[in-house]
């Protein structure tokens, strides 16, 4: 029997949704109704509850300081896999697959290689000059919830490890944070994001007793991008980031708000955590999630910007 998929195009994903899952859901119902057109539509609920997890991970990271240098560095991270894709090293990759009658279970996800830009393992490795070192990765296999790519990977718990560590490191050594960072990187380039994140931030400038600054850093896999960031953060009844300082050395930008500006206002600014309990999703509470609002950096000190709808721009006479 010839099933033929019309696909509506819809939001980009950088990572796996559940997008084939719901084309797949409708192949099915519609070998089941011959000659019938059939549509499918997946809720929100549905989607974040069946639709693949970030791995969950672990990190564990040691370091031997010297006269405040860092002169060898050991991290192990453990992790699922970080790619189920369909088709992806040969899986199916299929919710229906496991659930339908006569179906087999989904299989461990993959972990791309180093040729991939690593998965588990992405950005684990140092960018600062730490001597000797020792990166493992530890492999888990076995898990209550499917797990796939979402956006960058491992990288994301393993900078945040990393980076927190650093700072730990700077505080024994009795140093600040942005000249210990400093005194451990010999890239030029990534010496020049972190210098000048912290001088537009006015790091070391006096702030009021409930509100602090950090500055990570990061290289896009190891080998891209440079991108510094210093969160100025107020803690009192709640937690309010006040100000984000981003300095990006990217190449040649064709348009920088394209890609910097969005990556900060929804990349970072979710302030819900997945509710994953005893291998089961709890999502009752997902179409609760809040974005949070930083002010225009367009305009320094604006009010915060509510994005607007396609029909809202075209009625007041804009595009895009």
């Amino acid at each position: 029997m010839a099933v033929s998929v019309e696909h509506v195009e819809n939001a980009g994903c950088y990572g796996h949704n559940a997008a084939d899952d719901a084309a797949f859901d409708a192949v099915l119902l519609a070998r089941s109704v011959p000659g019938r057109p059939v549509l499918l539509r997946w809720t929100r609920p549905d989607e974040l509850t069946w639709g693949p997890l970030s791995p969950a991970m672990t990190a564990t990271v040691s370091a031997r300081l010297v006269d405040g240098r860092i002169e060898g560095w050991s991290y192990d991270v453990w992790s699922q896999g970080h790619t189920s894709r369909p088709g992806y090293a040969g899986q199916a990759g299929l919710l229906a697959t496991a659930h339908r009658a006569g179906g087999s279970p989904l299989p461990p996800a993959a972990d791309p290689p180093a040729a991939a830009g690593f998965g588990s393992l992405r950005n684990a490795d140092p960018i600062y000059d730490v001597g000797r070192r020792r990166v493992t990765g530890h492999r888990v296999t076995e898990a209550p919830l499917r797990t796939s790519a979402m956006r960058a990977l491992g990288a994301f718990l393993n900078v945040f490890a990393s980076e927190s560590f650093v700072d730990e490191l700077a505080a024994d050594a009795g140093l600040d944070p942005v000249d210990f960072r400093l005194a451990h990187l010999s890239d030029p380039r990534a010496r020049a994001v972190v210098e000048l994140a912290a001088a537009q931030a006015g790091w070391g400038d006096p702030l009021p007793d409930s509100t602090g600054r950090g500055l990570g850093f990061a290289r896009y896999k190891g080998t891209g991008a440079w991108c510094a960031v210093v969160a100025e953060v107020e803690v009192e009844s709640d937690v309010r980031v006040r100000r984000l300082t981003v300095a990006a050395d990217l190449g040649l930008v064709i348009n920088s708000r394209r890609r910097t500006q969005p990556a900060v206002r929804w990349g970072g600014a979710v302030d819900q955590l997945d509710d994953s309990r005893a291998g089961q999703v709890r999502p009752s509470a997902r179409h609760q999630w809040g974005l949070g609002e930083l002010p225009d950096p367009a305009v320094p000190g604006g009010a915060a910007r509510r994005r607007t709808s396609r029909r809202e721009r075209a009625a007041a006479g804009g595009c895009g």
